[in-house]
């Protein structure tokens, strides 16, 4: 009996023997191989679609609660906001005043929302230079 091999794309057909419990699916072990990395590469290629995704809900999940928290001391709120100011202004970049804050919007909005008044002026000092 004639078979063609099941591995997408190829179009190679091969003797199926009529006597035996095991089919062959594949024309060659070559071609079992490579289906083989074909269907891991597409579990892992969904795999980082989908953590892709769920990294995506979590910055929005963080960005509502950072937008949620915010300084009911009028003069700490305002040093917040200019801070944010200048933070998207010079493209959240990384900064060093006590400690270091690294680079990027979401760690920069962190630091805004829970730093204490010195070290907002700190980093307000450092960022308009």
């Amino acid at each position: 009996m004639i078979a063609t091999c099941q591995r997408e794309g190829c179009t190679n057909t091969f003797e199926q023997k009529a006597i035996g419990p095991i089919k062959r699916e594949y024309c060659s072990d070559r071609c079992r191989q490579k289906a083989y990395r074909e269907r891991e590469k597409a579990e892992l290629t969904e795999r980082i679609a989908e953590l892709e995704h769920q990294l995506v809900e979590r910055d929005e999940l963080i960005e509502g609660l950072l937008d949620k928290k915010q300084s009911k001391q009028p003069v700490k709120r305002s040093e917040q906001e200019r801070l944010t100011r200048v933070l998207e202004q010079k493209g959240w970049p990384a900064f060093t005043i006590h400690y270091r804050v690294n680079a990027g919007r979401k760690e920069g909005r962190i630091f805004v929302v829970n730093a204490p008044m010195v070290l907002l002026e700190r980093a307000l000092a450092q960022l308009e230079e």
